[in-house]
């Protein structure tokens, strides 16, 4: 059984290449062209409507999230989700683009937390501004406003966070790591099942 990783993407580029790109989608996902675990939505169909050996690209997974309609999207902009076994599977969009959509490029943000991959290739943060994944479990003590962590989009957001949950006054990322990582080393924290960890977000696959 794989852990499952979850990817979102958006694709940008010519009007006309982007409604392509969706009209192909949409009708290589609305059945089930060859039999499999995922139904309609599994990435094979769309690797097998687009010309390619389904056997040879790894496409183990789902779209799990498509614009119902072409007005959802915009003229040159679509953005699609799926979930994948392992890695985000990149793979088989850089082959259909390269054959079919020279004007189209696209940026994708990713979580499969079992093999710790945070990966955001937005670096302008237009679509996908988050740049760090926090997760946790603290003590009754202290009251976060999210129970099991937070996202934070850069390290002055990150900063804020800590400081209003532990009632610090960290002034750099660098300090404020560091001083929470030792704390939470301490066996007192530890026998207890608390625990503190920090994602930053690569920027490449």
């Amino acid at each position: 059984m794989p852990n499952w990783c979850t990817t979102s993407y958006v694709f940008r580029g010519d009007e006309n290449e982007i409604k392509d790109l969706y009209d192909k989608l949409k009708s290589f996902t609305s059945k089930e062209r060859i039999s499999n675990e995922f139904g309609n939505f599994w990435l094979g169909n769309i690797v097998n409507g687009f010309g390619f050996d389904y056997n040879e690209i790894p496409c183990r997974g789902l779209v799990t999230y498509f614009p119902e309609t072409e007005e959802d999207t915009y003229p040159d902009r679509l953005e699609l989700s799926t979930e994948t076994a392992w890695y985000p599977m990149t793979e088989m969009w850089d082959k259909i683009i390269e054959k079919h959509y020279p004007s189209i490029t696209y940026v994708l943000i990713a979580e499969e937390c079992g093999n710790g991959i945070y990966i955001n290739t937005d670096l302008t943060g237009d679509d996908f501004s988050t740049r760090f994944s926090v997760d946790f479990k603290l003590s009754p003590k202290y009251n976060p406003l999210c129970e099991y962590g937070f996202y934070a989009d850069c390290e002055e957001e990150l900063i804020e966070m800590f400081n209003n949950i532990f009632h610090r006054k960290y002034k750099s990322f660098k300090q404020c790591k560091k001083r929470l990582f030792k704390e939470f080393k301490e066996k007192k924290y530890r026998d207890k099942g608390y625990f503190l960890t920090i994602h930053k977000y690569r920027e490449s696959i």
